[in-house]
């Protein structure tokens, strides 16, 4: 059965982002981008929470169909984009991005069909707000 991977940057001290919800400490060296890269070229589907797919939604899309994007970072949102969007929102209040679905809150049992279906790994990013 597939798996899910959570990625999550967080500080030592244990942040995830500021006080205005920036992540300028975050290095996006080529270690970190080549991470990034590996990791969704073997996933088949992308879980979000509202917040972050909204992020998400409002750069990477953009990004890959963007002709200035470094190659590298076009092929990354086009794999981004390509991917099946899960996104974890109780209030439904979501951007719109295509391959885009909603669940209503983290269920065991449709957690396992996730993984049944999905075809490969499932990325996860472990920001619920």
């Amino acid at each position: 059965m597939p798996k899910i991977v959570v990625s999550m940057w967080i500080t030592l001290d244990g942040f995830v982002a500021g006080p205005d919800d920036e992540m300028d400490w975050l290095l996006a060296d080529d270690q970190l981008q080549r991470y990034e890269r590996e990791l969704v070229e073997s996933a088949g589907s992308l879980m979000l929470g509202r917040v972050t797919h909204a992020d998400f939604a409002g750069y990477w899309p953009v990004a890959a169909r963007n002709p200035d994007e470094p190659a590298a970072v076009r092929g990354y949102a086009q794999r981004l984009d390509a991917l099946e969007k899960i996104v974890v929102s109780a209030s439904g209040n979501i951007a719109d991005w295509k391959g885009t679905r909603r669940i209503a809150r983290i269920d065991p049992d449709e957690i396992a069909e996730i993984k049944r279906e999905s075809g490969g790994t499932s990325w996860c990013t472990a920001v619920w707000r």
